[in-house]
């Protein structure tokens, strides 16, 4: 399918929500940068609407852990993500994992690792594994940590994928006419704000939007 987005990059710059969501996150790497994440209430705002976390009905005690885990985290530099998917799950029990968000915190500090989503698990055809049918017992944290541990594991391979596969398509081409198309059309993504990484999961996001609006169909 690197292919077909190859062929179809001009119809994806052409979108007006491409041009925002650059500006969008161009902003939120400069917040990063300047701010006390922690205890910045815009910034917090600006994040939680570009990474679309308000759609999850996520509580104050989630967000919390969630900022200040984003703050303290920046100057590390072997960040692993099984303990932010513990720490953030252990924030609010009852949402589950949100593996997603997880992996968009270690993007904001390393943005040459990927960021899982739904329309990139739908790009590869991954199916998260499902959760365990709720217990009786909501404080049973036994049973809380095996449920977890196993849909953990199966993330954490798909994500591993996702790493060695941006590798691939950078190491073999395999998107480049798309990059070069996209840093043309947007210049303010240099190399240093902006990297190969992060255009190759916009254009795969805004692929899978084009094809389920029917503006890109293939066979």
């Amino acid at each position: 399918m690197y292919s077909i987005i190859n062929e179809n990059i001009d119809l994806m710059l052409a979108s007006p929500l491409l041009a925002k969501d650059i500006a969008d996150y161009l902003r939120l790497l400069e917040g990063l940068r300047e701010t006390d994440v922690s205890h910045n209430m815009l910034f917090q705002n600006e994040y939680r609407n570009y990474w679309k976390m308000n759609a999850a009905r996520l509580d104050d005690t989630f967000y919390r852990a969630y900022f200040d885990l984003l703050e303290n985290s920046r100057q590390d530099y072997e960040l692993n993500i099984e303990h932010i998917v513990e720490t953030l799950s252990r924030a609010h029990r009852k949402k589950g994992l949100q593996f997603s968000f997880a992996s968009k915190l270690i993007h904001m500090i390393k943005p040459h690792k990927p960021i899982y989503d739904s329309f990139v698990a739908s790009f590869y055809f991954y199916t998260p594994l499902p959760k365990t049918p709720q217990r009786r017992n909501e404080n049973d944290d036994q049973y809380f940590d095996r449920d977890l541990n196993t849909r953990l594991t199966f993330f954490r391979e798909f994500y591993d994928y996702l790493i060695n596969e941006y590798t691939r398509i950078i190491e073999y081409n395999l998107l480049q006419p798309s990059l070069d198309r996209f840093r043309n059309r947007f210049p303010q993504c240099t190399a240093d704000n902006c990297t190969d990484e992060r255009i190759i999961d916009s254009l795969i996001w805004h692929f899978v939007d084009a094809v389920r609006n029917r503006q890109i169909l293939y066979l």
